[in-house]
């Protein structure tokens, strides 16, 4: 992945209906779970993909092998290739690059439904992140869901080895679960199991322990529970973990919007952290 943090990158955002769409074009005929038994790939609609290269491109043996290898992983997929040197190829692909968005065209894009992956220079989405994204659109499921996670080793690690936890009544909060953190009858911070889920086929669910000082809550630890990914594939540890220092230290009082530099082209991510900490704050500062 190139780059690590920078300023928000952001795609067009794809419409939740227009992926409900996609979706249901596949699973729709699916049979109802525990009703009859599972239906074999060969029984289940064929998931069209669309690769747009170029037999000038150095790189499109590469991208033609990594693709292949996928399609054989995942019968299921069918590839449709369109030659972009013809120009009934060129035509297509500038439909296409309106159709979904694309302001910055590269050397070879592949399409599943109203998704792409982009081959720019260096950055070769098509080979790194094919294998996951193909994978997590077949299991839509994955990644999603509330986790029941045990806070108190986290609180421990962050206030002290003989600290306890109770819950926090915050009915603004409804789903959500906050902690107070006591010590020797003192209340010496508090911690939140913070949860958002996305419509994002591909997309994890956000899930994160924040850890905050007692009086102006300012945040003294931040833990991802669920990794924060980019198109499936979890992104560089150095990558999340540059992301997530940068929220140490805010406070409300001073970091109302809470401006972080977002994942590269994880925004959905930069965007679910920064509400689900802003939420926690306005909650807290109500019950105070």
């Amino acid at each position: 992945m190139a780059g690590l943090l920078k300023g928000t990158i952001s795609r067009p955002a794809v419409a939740p209906i227009v992926a409900v769409a996609f979706l249901m074009s596949f699973y729709g005929s699916l049979p109802a779970q525990g009703k009859e038994s599972p239906a074999s790939d060969a029984e289940l609609p064929k998931i069209p993909i669309e690769l747009y290269v170029s037999g000038k491109d150095a790189d499109t043996p590469a991208i033609r092998s990594a693709v292949a290898k996928v399609i054989q992983k995942f019968p299921r997929y069918q590839l449709r290739e369109i030659d972009i040197d013809t120009e009934a190829g060129r035509t297509e692909r500038e439909q296409m690059e309106k159709t979904h968005g694309i302001r910055d065209p590269g050397e070879a894009t592949l399409c599943i439904g109203p998704y792409h992956l982009v081959n720019r220079a260096d950055d070769l989405e098509i080979q790194k992140y094919f294998p996951y994204f193909a994978a997590r659109i077949l299991s839509p499921k994955a990644g999603h869901g509330r986790l029941e996670p045990d806070v108190l080793p986290f609180a421990r690690e962050i206030f002290g080895k003989d600290v306890e936890v109770k819950l926090l009544e915050l009915p603004d909060l409804e789903g959500q679960r906050v902690f107070s953190v006591e010590q020797g009858g003192k209340t010496v911070g508090v911690v939140g199991d913070m949860y958002r889920a996305t419509r994002c086929p591909y997309c994890n669910d956000t899930q994160f322990l924040v850890a905050l000082k007692p009086d102006d809550y300012a945040i003294r630890a931040i833990k991802s529970l669920r990794p924060i990914e980019r198109y499936g594939k979890p992104v560089e540890d150095k990558v999340s973990g540059k992301f997530l220092k940068g929220f140490m230290e805010r406070k409300p009082a001073t970091d109302s919007e809470l401006h972080i530099d977002a994942v590269v082209e994880a925004t959905r991510t930069s965007g679910a952290y920064r509400i689900a900490i802003q939420e926690l704050w306005k909650a807290l500062q109500r019950k105070k």
